[in-house]
């Protein structure tokens, strides 16, 4: 006896439903970055992570002296290189992550920092930072801030507890500007306001 099979409508639906489990499925998971690789696989730790302009930013969001800024160049969790800036009562850490598509990876990002799980919300969700990359979110729990121009993905977190949270913002927004368009300054300025 042979069977009917489905209309064509069911084959595509069932192929089409599917997919997007499968999709779904590989999007989940840990959020541990491999190491940045340069177009011949070697890592890129020999970006420069601490820009001259960075412990004068951090000195005038901080209100110190610049003297009291030291800055550590070093490598992130992620395997970016990172400048790690110290004064007293407070630490910021700016990461350049100069892997495959920044854009994505950061679009992606700012996604899971502000998924709920949950009927309340327990957390701040990320803020969007007007002209700023192509795009920037600042993560008010985490004193995060994620931008991108396309060519790396910048992460600048700033603690300092006595510093008010718009300042921390203001700091973390300052020191991005810093770090994004070495190819291209007006990705640093972000685009032109309108009207």
């Amino acid at each position: 006896m042979r069977r009917a099979s489905p209309p064509g409508g069911v084959r595509t639906f069932a192929a089409v439903l599917t997919i997007g489990l499968i999709g779904s499925l590989s999007a989940c998971g840990g959020s541990t970055s491999p190491k940045p690789q340069t177009s011949t696989g070697k890592a890129t730790a020999t970006l420069p992570s601490c820009r001259p302009a960075a412990k004068t930013i951090v000195a005038l969001g901080l209100q110190v002296q610049a003297s009291a800024v030291s800055t550590t160049k070093g490598t992130g969790n992620n395997g970016a290189p990172e400048c790690r800036l110290t004064a007293p009562g407070a630490r910021v850490v700016v990461n350049v992550d100069s892997s495959p598509q920044p854009y994505a990876r950061l679009e992606r990002a700012i996604v899971e920092d502000g998924q709920q799980f949950g009927t309340k919300r327990t957390f701040a969700p990320p803020q969007s930072v007007a002209h700023l990359g192509l795009d920037a979110s600042w993560v008010p729990d985490l004193g995060q801030l994620l931008t991108s121009d396309g060519h790396v993905l910048v992460t600048v977190e700033v603690h300092a507890s006595r510093l008010p949270v718009a300042a921390r913002r203001a700091l973390a927004i300052a020191l991005a500007r810093a770090y994004l368009g070495a190819n291209d300054p007006a990705l640093a300025r972000g685009p032109a306001p309108s009207g």
